[in-house]
């Protein structure tokens, strides 16, 4: 499904994707995320894949696909026009457990869309985050944090 997306109007991009050709996550596991993109201890979550959603055969309604369409619209820089499979998923802690922002009964939802720099990043105001899929960026921190520190 290709999603109507407003120009890149006054944006400057600079440099080059960090990694390419992220794969795409699995349904019923557990991945790490940086909240906001950000490669930091501090910014580590964890998410349960709850379910694909494959566009291409219907499997959206039209609530979702115009909440879909409104993200794409206001993060242009960020996701791809063009979505085929989008994967639901649920904030959870480090043991799988469920995770509650503060006094929410309800488990914290979003959904992760393939992004221009070819990787998976979620929705959601105070939520969205990059999926490190393949543990490649975690990786990256722990190398990071053993050469340098905190």
């Amino acid at each position: 499904m290709i999603f109507k997306q407003q120009e890149r109007q006054n944006v400057i991009i600079v440099g080059e994707p960090h990694y390419t050709d992220t794969p795409a996550p699995e349904v019923g596991k557990i991945y790490k995320a940086f909240d906001d993109g950000k490669v930091k201890w501090s910014r580590l979550d964890y998410w349960h894949i709850d379910r694909a959603i494959d566009l291409d055969k219907g499997e959206a309604d039209e609530e979702l696909l115009e909440y879909l369409q409104d993200e794409i619209n206001t993060c242009y820089w960020l996701y791809s026009k063009e979505q085929h499979i989008i994967y639901e998923a649920t904030m959870v802690n480090e043991d799988g457990s469920e995770w509650h922002y503060k006094d929410d009964t309800e488990p914290t939802k979003c959904y992760f869309l393939y992004t221009q720099d070819h990787c998976w990043f979620g929705t959601g105001f105070l939520i969205a985050g990059l999926l490190d899929v393949d543990e490649r960026y975690y990786n990256e921190l722990v190398e990071y944090t053993n050469k340098h520190g905190d």
